[in-house]
């Protein structure tokens, strides 16, 4: 085509005037021609680009050996691309197929947050109700209620400052399904905020199902009929529900073994199964700000922080809606994972594009390569953005230092977390780095956008400066809430730990020595055996505490969610602890004046000063005696 247009126009250039208006319209049909044929060469570039984003799933899927993946991808203007991959089920061989449901665990929320919002517009509800108001017989505690209410929007963005449910609320079989009043009444002490509502962001399960109960308490509907009715039917999500037994839903599968079907004790919070088309339905619903259910400055409240110390925030929760970045492209949506199942729903407000992954396995690292893989094809239609960046202000020049994140969504969790939880951040020439500073090579290099606002290579706001009602100046990166901390602060706690093993590793040794030696006839000295089974029992509770602790953290819900070997071998070992140390303190005591084995003896004094240190912290975490279960 293009050769036949050159043809023409050379023959135009030396042609006849009176024969000039054919060849022009000649010319102009052959323009329009090429123009065509590019238009047509461009799309079957983007369905190759679709075919080898396929192709790179499939190869994921077989290099992880994940079962099977339904995902979209949404583009503003073009057809949504919907694919099955993989077997649904593995022992009958049944393929995934776009109408295979999938539980969709905690994207469940963002329905919630539309249910609240369509009785918002409608003038039934406001976010600035108290929810001691809209639900009186709620228990739940907040001794900043005078003046930090906890309010209906506070539910919706998770800044109740409650920690999220327990084990026990996890593990909670909900079969046959209790209403959500009786479900609230199952743990009710996980309802108590620990700092002011409203100030800093923690997720919290239960948020979510206490927004539902105000559903119900305003419509005299349940939730589950309110969905069905209001939202379902108008997005034509005809797959959607929270029934307990769903008809060709995909199996789950955890280490390659089913998993079974397990009702939850929140079913708005995590109990929906969708399928792959519908799932498309609920993310253009987003992507179209509203979809006629909602208006669009809803839609666009909803995608912010609202109520936190640095509000409005775009890099912070919303309402049941994700702040997420992929190589600095902002998205919004939500994720979800259940024994045997992932699951994530992302847009870009900006792009106006979007994708939905659902995978019937709990291979994580399988599918955040799947979700990275369609977000780099994704990129490829994004312009560079243009961005301002702005002088960085003196006071920030002095804000170099270590920060700790202080609104953890656990707070017995915290004891571990809190290792982790450190960052340091060093202002200097014309912008911010910001790394993470224990066993991570996590890193963020920062430019300043004005009004105490950083933002990252693709000029989305990230970081903020707030106040905080307790902890004072605080630094708000996404959704985590930074407190300064001093160089000491930031790793002693560190120093301590990795002191406190070598040392356990070394009595250990020493505890599978010296009774070879005693049964030799050495190691007979007054008081020295004594000490040494006080020494050898301190270390082996603690070797003991870790294996079980290690086994309960590998499956948590399952292991340490009812009583069993591994949460009542955590409890009783958690209590050997101290009282072993007890022991050995004494032991230490009794037998100071003795010399022969002074090296021992100063190597042991020691060892259980550091392990007293350590019991202090575990037990200012409410890890002695823990009940996990409970």
């Amino acid at each position: 085509m293009t050769l036949c247009f050159i043809l023409i126009l050379g023959i135009g250039l030396f042609s006849r005037p009176k024969n000039s208006a054919i060849l022009h319209k000649l010319i102009f049909f052959c323009v329009l021609c090429v123009m065509a044929n590019n238009l047509c060469a461009q799309e079957l570039s983007q369905e190759e680009k679709l075919k080898a984003l396929d192709e790179k799933i499939e190869r994921i899927m077989r290099e992880r050996q994940i079962p099977s993946i339904a995902f979209t991808v949404l583009q503003e203007g073009k057809t949504p691309h919907l694919r099955a991959l993989g077997l649904a089920n593995k022992e009958h061989s049944v393929s995934a197929s776009l109408t295979t449901p999938y539980r969709i665990a905690s994207i469940s929320k963002m329905v919630v947050a539309i249910a609240v919002m369509q009785l918002v517009e409608a003038g039934e509800l406001s976010l600035e109700d108290k929810v001691s108001q809209l639900l009186p017989r709620l228990a739940f505690s907040n001794k900043w209620a005078e003046t930090h209410p906890l309010r209906l929007k506070h539910l919706l963005e998770s800044t109740t400052g409650w920690d999220d449910i327990s084990l026990k609320e996890f593990a909670y079989n909900n079969n046959p399904p209790l209403g959500l009043a009786t479900a609230m009444t199952i743990n009710p002490s996980n309802r108590s905020s620990r700092w002011p509502p409203g100030t800093r962001h923690a997720y919290a399960n239960s948020a979510a199902a206490v927004a539902a109960l105000v559903v119900e308490s305003k419509t005299g509907m349940s939730f589950y009929s309110y969905a069905e009715q209001k939202i379902f039917k108008p997005l034509g999500m005809q797959s959607a529900t929270y029934a307990l037994e769903v008809e060709n839903i995909a199996t789950a599968y955890k280490q390659g073994k089913p998993v079974n079907y397990k009702p939850i004790l929140f079913r708005p919070a995590g109990g929906l199964s969708v399928d792959i088309e519908d799932m498309a339905k609920l993310t253009k619903f987003y992507m179209d700000k509203g979809h006629g259910l909602l208006r669009p400055e809803t839609i666009e409240q909803m995608e912010r922080d609202n109520t936190t110390n640095v509000s409005p925030f775009s890099a912070g929760y919303g309402q049941f809606n994700h702040a997420r970045f992929y190589d600095g492209v902002h998205y919004r949506g939500h994720g979800g994972s259940l024994p045997g199942w992932l699951s994530e729903l992302s847009y870009s407000p900006k792009h106006k594009t979007g994708f939905v992954v659902l995978q019937n396995s709990e291979n994580g690292r399988g599918f955040r390569e799947v979700v990275k893989a369609i977000t780099d094809y994704l990129a490829e239609s994004y312009v560079a953005p243009q961005y301002r960046v702005v002088d960085i202000p003196s006071d920030w020049q002095n804000m170099s230092g270590y920060y700790r994140y202080q609104n953890p969504r656990f707070s017995k969790r915290y004891a571990i977390e809190r290792l982790f939880a450190v960052d340091k951040l060093e202002v200097k020439g014309d912008k911010a780095v910001l790394t993470q500073t224990f066993l991570s090579d996590w890193r963020r290099e920062l430019t300043y956008q004005g009004e105490n606002t950083w933002q990252n290579d693709k000029g989305e706001a990230v970081m903020r400066l707030g106040e905080d009602p307790i902890l004072g100046q605080v630094i708000h990166y996404g959704d985590l809430v930074f407190e300064p901390t001093s160089a000491f602060g930031a790793w002693i706690d560190k120093v301590i730990l990795i002191y406190w093993l070598i040392m356990v590793l070394l009595m250990l040794g020493h505890s599978g020595v010296w009774p070879i030696q005693f049964i030799r006839g050495k190691c007979r000295e007054s008081g020295s055996l004594t000490l040494r089974l006080s020494l050898s029992a301190a270390t082996w509770s603690v070797v003991l505490f870790l294996i079980f602790f290690a086994l309960g953290m590998s499956a948590p819900i399952e292991r340490l969610g009812n009583i069993g070997l591994v949460s009542s071998g955590v409890f009783i070992t958690s209590i050997m602890i101290p009282l072993t140390t007890v022991w050995a303190s004494c032991m230490l005591f009794l037998n100071r004046k003795i010399q022969s084995w002074t090296l021992l003896y100063r190597f042991s004094i020691a060892y259980i000063a550091t392990q007293w240190i350590v019991i202090a912290y575990l037990a200012y975490f409410g890890v002695i005696g823990i009940l996990s279960w409970a």
